[in-house]
């Protein structure tokens, strides 16, 4: 398990036989949100505007892309195929490609992106200003749907039979049908 301190900057791997952190990674910058490949750890700093990927197997940086800080980079899903990142302060959901650490595309959501889950088929972006998520299909980096789901929106968990959404106020969860209409 890998968690990310938002407050210190680091990412701590957890051992799940002993329940003890077996493993620190200093990123530097406070963190926010946090994502696996098979290979790598993935983590955002909204504040520097940057992602970073962190080796899984040394345990060190590998890389640190520049989304830059009127992106505000902030929630943060991946697949086998990319990682995409939401862009709270410019209403986007941005696509890394994993095996080259460059951004492939930039697709336009809601007002506040915050959370952001991704599986093979869909992406999905909690947009917080606006009560919706934005459902988007991997294939043509395009928003298929978009869904009211209640106030301020914050989480998302996505597979491929269900889409469950947090909300701040009054503190209720959405499920959905991840097909579309």
């Amino acid at each position: 398990m890998w968690v990310a301190g938002f407050d210190d900057g680091t990412v701590s791997r957890i051992d799940p036989a002993t329940d003890r952190v077996a493993g620190i990674v200093e990123v530097g910058s406070p963190l926010n949100g946090i994502a696996l490949t098979e290979d790598a750890v993935w983590v955002t700093s909204p504040g520097a505007g940057t992602v970073t990927r962190i080796d899984r197997s040394s345990r060190r940086v590998a890389a640190t892309i520049d989304l830059g800080v009127d992106v505000q980079p902030n929630g943060i899903g991946a697949t086998g195929g990319a990682v995409w990142v939401g862009g709270f302060a410019n209403d986007s959901v941005t696509r890394i490609d994993p095996a080259t650490d460059e951004v492939v595309a930039t697709v336009e959501v809601g007002n506040q992106v915050n959370g952001v889950a991704a599986t093979d088929t869909f992406v999905w972006a909690v947009n917080q200003a606006d009560g919706t998520i934005s459902q988007i299909d991997v294939a043509t980096d395009r928003v298929l749907a978009t869904i009211e789901v209640g106030a301020t929106p914050n989480g998302v968990a996505a597979t491929d039979e269900a889409v469950w959404t947090t909300n701040f106020t009054p503190g209720t969860a959405t499920r959905l049908d991840p097909t579309p209409d």
